[in-house]
């Protein structure tokens, strides 16, 4: 018999590491505009990337407590989040340091992935 309420108290420190890789990996967007190009790539990658990856080893560790269903359900939308964000941000760096907009569309298109998905986690921690 395993101690759930341990568990989502696993659970509650992780997801609070989570938040905070996140706010590193979006920093980079608060860079401002005359942001060398290397410190953007190195942004993008070094941090950007290197923290989406970080939650998604956070997510695959919480898979294997013993939480409530919708937990599971929300940690699987919060590995897809990570997912598309590595995606979008690939694209990011490889736009830039090409310097190109050929990948304008794309990144837009996983932006408005991201935005549902979002909303969709969003969505699960609405009272029911």
């Amino acid at each position: 018999y395993k101690n759930t309420s341990n568990d989502i108290g696993k659970y509650d420190e992780r997801i609070k590491t989570f938040i905070s890789n996140e706010s590193m990996a979006i920093e980079v967007f608060n860079l401002p505009d005359y942001t060398p190009k290397d410190e953007l790539l190195y942004g993008l990658k070094e941090r950007g990337i290197y923290y989406w990856n970080e939650n998604i080893r956070i997510i695959d560790e919480l898979e294997k407590l013993d939480l409530p269903t919708e937990i599971h359900i929300k940690n699987s939308k919060l590995k897809q989040y990570c997912e598309l964000r590595i995606k979008s941000y690939e694209l990011y760096y490889k736009a830039i340091s090409e310097d190109t907009d050929i990948y304008k569309l794309q990144i837009e298109n996983y932006n408005k992935q991201i935005e549902t998905i979002v909303s969709e986690i969003k969505g699960d921690q609405q009272p029911k």
